[in-house]
C-alpha cells in the first residue's frame, strides 16, 4: 500500500513540482557542495516555479553565488516579467543589499511593466537600511507619475518604518486627488486611517 501511495503521488506532481519538491528536500546541502551546474538548475527551477511558493530558506540555500545570476536576470529587459520579478524576490530572500541600485533603477524605470515595478519598490523596501527609508521610497511616493507607484512606495514606506512615516504618508494621501485615494487603502489602512 505504501509502496502505492507513493507510485500515486509521484505520477501527480508534475515534473516540475517533482523538482522543487526534491530539492527543498535537498535544501540542507551546504552551498558549497553545489556545482555551477547544480546551482543554474535550482535557479531555473524557482524561477519558473508557478504553482508552488519558493520559500524564502529555498532561496537562501542557493548562497551568495546566486546573487550575480539573479542580478542578470532582473536586469534583463527581455525576460518575461514573472521571471524577473522571481529573481527580485530571490534577491531579497539572500539579503543582496549590494543589488539595490540595480533594483533601484528597475523600480524607477517608467518603461517597465508596472507589476515589475511594483515587485521592485517591495525589494527595495525591504533591502534598504531603516535609516534611509524614507530618502530610498519618498521620492516614488512624490514624484512619481503613476498613481499606482505612489500608493506602493507609501505602502512600503508605512510596512518598513513600522508606522514611524505615518506622518509622511498622510502629507501624501492629502495631496492626492480624491478619485484616487482608494488605490493607498493599503497605506492608509497599515498608518491606522479608515
Amino acid at each position: 500500500m505504501v509502496i502505492f501511495s507513493i507510485f500515486i503521488s509521484t505520477i501527480l506532481l508534475s515534473p516540475h513540482q517533482h523538482i522543487i519538491h526534491h530539492q527543498h528536500a535537498k535544501n540542507k546541502l551546504s552551498i558549497l557542495e553545489l556545482s555551477d551546474s547544480q546551482l543554474n538548475s535550482r535557479i531555473e527551477a524557482y524561477l519558473g516555479s508557478f504553482c508552488i511558493p519558493v520559500k524564502k530558506a529555498q532561496w537562501q540555500s542557493l548562497g551568495q553565488r546566486a546573487i550575480p545570476i539573479l542580478e542578470t536576470i532582473v536586469q534583463n529587459d527581455t525576460a518575461l516579467p514573472s521571471r524577473r520579478t522571481a529573481a527580485l524576490a530571490g534577491l531579497t530572500a539572500l539579503n543582496s543589499t549590494s543589488s539595490t541600485t540595480t533594483i533601484h533603477t528597475l523600480a524607477n524605470n517608467t518603461n517597465e511593466h508596472v507589476s515589475l515595478r511594483f515587485a521592485a519598490l517591495r525589494s527595495l523596501a525591504a533591502l534598504t537600511q531603516q535609516d534611509k527609508l524614507e530618502s530610498t521610497l519618498k521620492p516614488f511616493m512624490i514624484s512619481a507619475h503613476d498613481a499606482r507607484i505612489r500608493a506602493v512606495a507609501a505602502e512600503q514606506l508605512s510596512i518598513h518604518s513600522k508606522g514611524s512615516k505615518c506622518s509622511l504618508v498622510r502629507q501624501q494621501l492629502a495631496r492626492e486627488n480624491p478619485k484616487l485615494r482608494r488605490i493607498f487603502a493599503r497605506a492608509a489602512l497599515i498608518c491606522g486611517d479608515p
